[in-house]
């Protein structure tokens, strides 16, 4: 059985990855994106990251992307 901390590191690592070598067009990122920032503006840190990724899968837009936005924007 792995350690709690290893899986966490590998998590991290996993997610990393999946931000630096994104494989979608510029407009999806960028959709992404906006929409992150958009919902996290609002004052809850952990609902406007939920929202973001959401709205991005509605919109068939990058979740690790609107992820992304929405945790720089956060005002926390």
């Amino acid at each position: 059985m792995k350690k709690p901390s290893n899986k966490l590191a590998r998590g991290v690592k996993l997610l990393w990855y999946r931000l630096v070598r994104m494989n979608d067009t510029p407009g999806r990122i960028a959709m992404g994106f906006a929409i992150g920032v958009f919902w996290g503006v609002g004052p809850s840190f952990f609902i406007g990251p939920l929202i973001s990724v959401a709205t991005a899968a509605l919109f068939k837009a990058n979740k690790a992307a609107a992820l992304l936005g929405a945790l720089i924007m956060n005002p926390v």
